[in-house]
């Protein structure tokens, strides 16, 4: 008979791997599933001084510039542009963006 641990440790793993699963297939089928925040407002203009992109630092790395992310506690607040490493192969930086009252993170998607 099972003890309600090992019952645990097993819906803990089936659960792991079904959200593992399901974001690989997510990522190899190129399908995104987003939701927007309700903010209610825009977040402000873009800054007019231009971003100055460091060079980068190797192989592998994608430029995600500047923009504004949506912070509960704090607001809109400026996230500056950064050097990163896609998460998969053929990956591209969707930005964010602000569409009727709502406001929807940037992420990643693949790139056909």
């Amino acid at each position: 008979m099972a003890t309600r641990r090992s019952k645990l440790t097993t819906l803990t793993l089936i659960a792991a791997f079904a959200l593992l699963l399901g974001s690989s297939a997510a990522a190899s089928a190129g399908v995104a599933v987003g939701f927007g925040i309700n903010v209610g407002f825009a977040p402000p203009p873009v800054p007019v001084a231009r971003e100055v992109v460091a060079p980068c630092p190797g192989p592998g790395y994608a430029w995600v510039g500047g923009h504004w992310g949506w912070y509960p506690a704090y607001g809109y607040r400026w996230v500056r542009g950064a050097w990163l490493v896609p998460p998969y192969r053929h990956a591209a930086w969707v930005g964010p963006r602000f569409y009727g009252r709502a406001f929807y993170h940037g992420y990643w998607r693949r790139r056909w």
